[in-house]
């Protein structure tokens, strides 16, 4: 990375007659491809404790009990806290669990989407 910074210094990047932070910053950044769900996680109207669990759970890596037993070498119960019918990985919690599926009912009789409830990549894909 700092290879590539300094030949970007050496063709004349930071030339211009002012420094920018923010054109720095964009350069730095690059042409990173925009995620689906940036525009919900990262909410106007979310509080900052919302947006960084959504962000958190939309890479999957929310600390449900699969995950727990994997980090912690430790025999723990892995089922559901909500329903105990199957293990609580990222999917089920979400998507599958009983509780999960009222709740997505709910919300489709409310405000409907056409959101994919299969796996959790499908949900994040349909999103767009």
């Amino acid at each position: 990375k700092i290879l590539w910074v300094q030949d970007s210094v050496s063709h004349g990047l930071w030339m211009a007659p002012t420094f920018s932070v923010t054109a720095c910053y964009l350069h730095l950044l690059g042409t990173m491809a925009t995620t689906p769900w940036a525009s919900i996680a990262w909410s106007q109207v979310a509080s900052l404790r919302h947006s960084f669990i959504a962000w958190v759970g939309f890479h999957g890596k929310l600390p449900v009990m699969d995950r727990l037993v994997k980090f912690l070498n430790q025999p723990l119960p892995t089922d559901c806290s909500l329903c105990s019918s199957a293990v609580e990985t990222h999917d089920h919690l979400f998507l599958h669990c009983r509780w999960s599926r009222q709740l997505w009912h709910h919300i489709h009789t409310w405000w409907p989407s056409k959101v994919k409830l299969a796996s959790f990549q499908e949900f994040v894909a349909s999103l767009k």
